[in-house]
């Protein structure tokens, strides 16, 4: 049993929900094999416009050397608690496209989804 009520939990997340700056589009992957057979990707949206926050995580936060991170590569993504994202899939923020590389997901009492984040090369 969580420390949290039902209702407390729900009015926690609507309202961390409701500070959430930014939007974002996330997109999930579907591979086919094309008629030279060859795997041909195809992203599609999960949806537009998704209410985001965007926050860069600094070397100490991973747990590495400075050295081991390049600036700005590694970003953590804030969203609403029930937001669909997988690890397979990405998220584009204005003319930037990341790779999803962690989800919070099995957590108790979640107010927010939190996800892990690489710029793409």
């Amino acid at each position: 049993m969580g420390f949290l009520g039902t209702t407390e939990l729900a009015n926690l997340r609507s309202h961390m929900s409701a500070t959430l700056p930014g939007t974002c589009t996330i997109q999930y992957v579907t591979n086919a094999a094309s008629s030279i057979g060859s795997i041909e990707a195809t992203w599609t949206s999960r949806g537009t416009a998704i209410a985001c926050r965007l926050a860069p995580i600094t070397a100490r936060a991973l747990g590495l050397t400075a050295e081991q991170v390049n600036e700005g590569r590694y970003w953590m993504l804030s969203l609403a608690y029930d937001q669909t994202v997988t690890v397979t899939d990405r998220v584009t923020i204005g003319d930037d496209t990341y790779q999803v590389l962690q989800v919070n997901a099995g957590e108790s009492e979640v107010l927010l989804k939190r996800v892990l984040l690489e710029l793409a090369q």
